[in-house]
């Protein structure tokens, strides 16, 4: 615990800050298993190994990336002393960032908007005691690409964890009917069908919909109050001014680039994960590019 916030400090802010932490562990962990093969047990990995791993990191990752490893470096320490008792590890305070040899290219200035997951890490930790909501918010948006107004009047009603969606672990249904009329309840009024790709995402929302009516909206509050407490937050970490568009703007950019790289990952064409980004954000399925060129670095492959 710290002692001057009373904080637990082995416990992790939110499910984007744990699968964060837990890609790092993994890229770290493959990473000493080649190049130091002797290395068997966590407490065996010394402060300069993982400095080591930094310096490696400094060849492609910008000041800001390596800055953030430092804190995971930092924060899995913390959780591996707390359920380890014997492992003693002494990273903290003993971690040395470098400089940053990547060479800056015009696509990463371009695409400055999409907020950065360190950025997204703090607050999520800052806003929990005092705008928990806005808190919510910010993840659904991490997941779904919502925008203010869904995330807003998304009822429980619109979770359908029992369709299995195209990653097989539900859809979120923006839209309501009346009168036969079905209506989208975000920009435009158009009607959309949102993924869910991750399985921890699907236990998130569950989370959510528990004991709520089928009509109870997710979020009990306005758009103008998400706003506000995501706004009165970045300023108070002081980083506002990096994003010059609305607040959850950022984290929806941030929520396409995901999905387009898993997409390319999963061996998704070209042609096809354009059109996927844009049907998941709202847009026609025929934009192309140009649909997406302002929410994702979409460099054809």
């Amino acid at each position: 615990m710290d002692s001057k916030s009373g904080k637990l400090t082995h416990q992790i802010p939110g499910l984007k800050h744990f699968q964060n932490l837990r890609a790092f562990a993994k890229d770290f962990g493959q990473w000493v298993k080649a190049e130091y093969p002797e290395i068997k047990q966590v407490k065996d990995i010394s402060v300069s190994v993982c400095n080591k791993f930094l310096d490696m990191k400094a060849d492609f990752c910008a000041k800001a990336t390596l800055k953030k490893y430092r804190s995971y470096f930092q924060k899995t320490q913390m959780c591996t002393n707390h359920y380890f008792k014997s492992a003693n590890l002494d990273w903290k305070g003993n971690i040395v960032v470098p400089e940053s040899r990547k060479a800056q290219d015009v696509e990463s200035v371009r695409f400055g908007v999409r907020m950065d997951s360190n950025d997204f890490d703090n607050i999520v930790e800052l806003a929990a005691g005092r705008f928990p909501h806005a808190v919510t918010v910010a993840h659904i948006s991490s997941m779904i690409g919502c925008r203010v107004e869904g995330c807003a009047n998304i009822t429980a009603g619109m979770v359908r964890l029992d369709e299995p969606g195209r990653y097989g672990h539900g859809e979120i249904h923006l839209y309501e009917t009346n009168d036969n009329k079905i209506q989208g309840i975000e920009k435009g009024g158009r009607p959309r069908i949102i993924d869910i790709r991750r399985a921890e995402d699907a236990v998130f929302f569950k989370g959510l919909c528990q004991g709520k009516s089928f009509t109870e909206r997710l979020i009990p509050i306005t758009a103008d109050s998400i706003n506000r407490g995501l706004r009165i937050t970045m300023e108070v970490l002081g980083i506002k001014g990096k994003y010059e568009l609305k607040s959850l703007h950022s984290i929806r950019c941030m929520f396409a680039q995901e999905l387009w790289n898993e997409n390319k990952a999963a061996g998704i064409t070209y042609e096809n994960n354009l059109r996927i980004c844009n049907n998941q954000l709202g847009h026609g399925d025929n934009r192309g590019l140009e649909g997406v060129k302002a929410y994702i670095n979409a460099v054809p492959y």
